[in-house]
């Protein structure tokens, strides 16, 4: 079973990404903080997507 690792943005992060990114725009009237992979979350989405390509890697 694979559990991915997610995390829920504070506040001042998620003022701080809408003033960094203008994409993001739209959250900042937002009352629900957006939530975000971590860094081992993604790679192990990655494994999970491509189990051939890392298997090749490896080879």
């Amino acid at each position: 079973m694979i559990v991915l690792i997610n995390i829920e943005l504070l506040k001042p992060e998620k003022n701080e990404l809408v003033e960094n990114f203008p994409r993001f725009e739209k959250l900042k009237h937002s009352t629900v903080n957006p939530k975000a992979f971590t860094e081992k979350g993604l790679y192990m989405l990655a494994v999970k997507i491509h189990p051939t390509t890392r298997k090749h890697q490896l080879s």
